[in-house]
C-alpha cells in the first residue's frame, strides 16, 4: 500500500519530499459483510491501494461479522481530485487515504490544516511511530493518519526480459547509458515510463537526486526551507539533466507522455521493457500482470561511483479518519487494524 507526496527518509535519516503511488485505475466495491448478528454495519472507505486494500477490507469484515466496507479505489491524481471535493461538500467517506507531510492537496498536514481529520493521536499506535514517521503524520503536535509502511524508488527489472536480452543491471551511471543503448538496439526498451498520470513524471527525477542532491548534501531541504538554498544553485540541476540524458539515449519506451502508469506496469510485467523505475509497491503490481515472472529491485545508479549511491526511501501513504464520520468507532477500528 502506498503514495503522491511521501516525505521521504533518504538513508534513514535526510527528508525529502517524494511523490508516489501504486494505483492504476478505478475500482468500487464490497466484499459483502455478512455474519449471524443481526444488522449490517456500514464503513465507507477511499483508498490509493488498488490491488491490495481488497484483501484487507476482507480481513476486516471476517473479522468483524456484520460490518459492511464500502470502498472505492483511483489513482494518485484522480483520487486527490475526489476527496477535496467530496470533503468540501461534506460527502467524503469515514475513512480515506492520506498522504504523509504536506506536498499535495491530500496529505495529512493540508487536511488536518482544513479541519477535516479526526485527532487520532490516542490510538495505540501513536506513540509507536518512528520519529521521523511521526513528524509526517501530524499537525501542530497531534497525530491524524496512520501510517504503517515504508517504501524505496529504483529500477526494478523483468529477470526473464534481462535474460532474453543478454543483459545483466547497470552498476553506474556510465553503464546505465550502456545499458540503455543496448536494450534499445534489441528492440527492448531498458525502462517503461508512465507520464500521462502527471505523478510518475517525478519518480526517476527522486531516484537520481537521492544520489547527487541529498548525498552531497543531506541538509538541503532545510537550507531551502531557511532560504539559503535554490533548485536553480543545486545539484538538482545535476540530476533534471541526468533525467533527460536517459530519455535522450533512449532509456524510455516511445511516447510516455500517451503512457498511462497502468499500461507501464503491462509494458514492464510482460518484457517489452526490461523494466521500470517505480517504487517497491509495483513489484506486486507485476506480479498481478505476469504471476510467472520474477523481478528484481535495485538501486538506479545516479553516477560512477558505487559508493555514492543512494536509494530514496519513504513513508508510504496511511489512512486518515473523517472528523464529521457518524460512527466514529468503527473507523477508528478499521486504521487500527
Amino acid at each position: 500500500m502506498r503514495t503522491p507526496r511521501l516525505a521521504a527518509l533518504i538513508a534513514a535519516t535526510t527528508a525529502v519530499g517524494l511523490l508516489a503511488a501504486c494505483s492504476g485505475g478505478t475500482n468500487a466495491g464490497s466484499s459483502g459483510g455478512s455474519g449471524d448478528s443481526g444488522e449490517s454495519k456500514v464503513l465507507t472507505l477511499a483508498s490509493v491501494d488498488q490491488g491490495s486494500i481488497e484483501d484487507v477490507v476482507k480481513a476486516f469484515e471476517k473479522a468483524n461479522p456484520g460490518v459492511d466496507v464500502r470502498f472505492t479505489t483511483a489513482g494518485a491524481d484522480q483520487y486527490t481530485q475526489q476527496i477535496r471535493t467530496q470533503l468540501a461538500s461534506g460527502s467524503a467517506p469515514d475513512v480515506m487515504t492520506a498522504w504523509p507531510g504536506n506536498g499535495n492537496a491530500a496529505t495529512t498536514f493540508v487536511l488536518a490544516k482544513s479541519g477535516y481529520l479526526m485527532d487520532l493521536s490516542d490510538r495505540p499506535w501513536a506513540a509507536k511511530l518512528p520519529p521521523l514517521m511521526k513528524s509526517l503524520s501530524q499537525y501542530e503536535g497531534k497525530t491524524y493518519t496512520g501510517l504503517f509502511g515504508q517504501n524505496g524508488i529504483g529500477a526494478i527489472y523483468n529477470d526473464g526480459a534481462m535474460s532474453k536480452a543478454g543483459l545483466t543491471p547497470p552498476g553506474t551511471w556510465s553503464e546505465l547509458l550502456n545499458f540503455c543503448k543496448a536494450g534499445a538496439a534489441k528492440g527492448t526498451p531498458a525502462f517503461a515510463l508512465g507520464n500521462q498520470d502527471n505523478w510518475v513524471t517525478q519518480i526517476v527525477l527522486y531516484a537520481l537526486v537521492a544520489t547527487n542532491v541529498y548525498g552531497p548534501d543531506k541538509d538541503f531541504d532545510k537550507k531551502m526551507q531557511a532560504g539559503q538554498a535554490t533548485f536553480a544553485g543545486s545539484n538538482w540541476k545535476v540530476a533534471l539533466g541526468k533525467y533527460l540524458q536517459m530519455e535522450k539515449t533512449g532509456c524510455f519506451q516511445k511516447n510516455p507522455l500517451g503512457t498511462s502508469y497502468e499500461a507501464s506496469q503491462t509494458l514492464a510485467a510482460t518484457g517489452k521493457t526490461l523494466g521500470i523505475v517505480q517504487g517497491n509497491w509495483v513489484v506486486a503490481l507485476l506480479k498481478g500482470k505476469n504471476p510467472a515472472g520474477k523481478f528484481t529491485l535495485k538501486a538506479l545508479p545516479g553516477s560512477d561511483n558505487p559508493a555514492e549511491f543512494i536509494m530514496p526511501a519513504a513513508a508510504g501513504a496511511g489512512y486518515a479518519v473523517n472528523a464529521k464520520a457518524k460512527n466514529k468507532d468503527l473507523p477508528l477500528k478499521f486504521v487500527d487494524y
